[in-house]
């Protein structure tokens, strides 16, 4: 399993990296799914191209998140994101990965959530037991203020312990409902008919499979200019710092005889290990 799960790296409101691995990512406008390296740091999930790339491609902002399990796929095991105006949709190469996934998320939220109230309440809540202490020690305070900072202090209490208890029900309510969930999607699966057989020939029992285009050769006699020569190699130049190797193939099959060029010589095959 490609992927790592850094247990010390980092807290809810830290900066430490928590999960890393391998995800598929479907587009915003481009509905193809492809395939990120993605690090969780602190409330950014970032994505990339390759792990050793120093830019990212983007960013989720886990400020306010809910995530979403889908049955499974063909190729994958799907789950949603949602932020506030957009739903991203990732997949992970299998079931254990997408768990672990989503129960390091599950797990920072859960972190941001305990870390956002009580802390708040229990600093208020020493403050004021230092003022009730400060005011007993005092032999000239009004009996009457001491007793209702007591009173004070109670109610405090109380309302701290109300909040830590009902943060720990909305938890219990939280993982409760990501476990049916999971349920749910292997009921799904399992419900799922499976994948139309391929039609066969009756006669020679053999499968019709799709013909590959073959690769535009030059007829003798069919040269390029020197300027359309200049062009083809600053096109390809242009689309190999972009990452678009496919355009670059086709741009090769296209014009096969710019491989005989000494700038692209070799081209095809460096393409072809980069996109693997």
């Amino acid at each position: 399993m490609e992927m790592d799960t850094l247990g010390a790296g980092g807290s809810a409101s830290g900066g430490g990296i928590t999960m890393r691995g391998w995800l598929s990512k479907k587009g915003e406008g481009n509905k193809a799914k492809k395939k990120r390296w993605f690090i969780h740091e602190g409330t950014k999930l970032f994505y990339f191209v390759q792990p050793t790339d120093k830019q990212c491609k983007g960013y989720i902002d886990l400020s306010n998140f809910s995530v979403v399990v889908s049955p499974p796929a063909r190729k994958g095991f799907p789950f949603q994101i949602t932020v506030p105006g957009r739903m991203f949709h990732l997949q992970a190469k299998t079931e254990q990965e997408r768990g672990a996934w989503i129960s390091a998320l599950q797990n920072f939220k859960q972190g941001k959530a305990a870390s956002s109230v009580p802390p708040m309440d229990a600093a208020a809540l020493a403050k004021l037991q230092e003022r009730v202490q400060a005011l007993q020690a005092n032999p000239d305070v009004d009996v009457a203020y001491v007793a209702k900072m007591e009173r004070d202090l109670d109610y405090a209490r109380r309302d701290l312990q109300r909040l830590t208890e009902e943060l720990r029900r909305s938890s219990e309510r939280e993982l409760d409902l990501q476990s049916r969930l999971e349920a749910q999607s292997k009921k799904s699966s399992r419900k799922a008919s499976p994948p139309p057989k391929q039609k066969t020939d009756k006669k020679d029992k053999r499968v019709d499979m799709p013909t590959t285009p073959t690769r535009q050769r030059v007829r003798p006699g069919q040269t390029l200019t020197k300027a359309e020569i200049s062009e083809l190699l600053e096109l390809l130049e242009i689309l190999q710092d972009d990452r678009r190797y496919l355009e670059c193939i086709e741009v090769l099959d296209k014009h096969p005889a710019i491989e005989e060029e000494p700038a692209a010589r070799g081209l095809r095959s460096r393409l072809n290990r980069m996109m693997r």
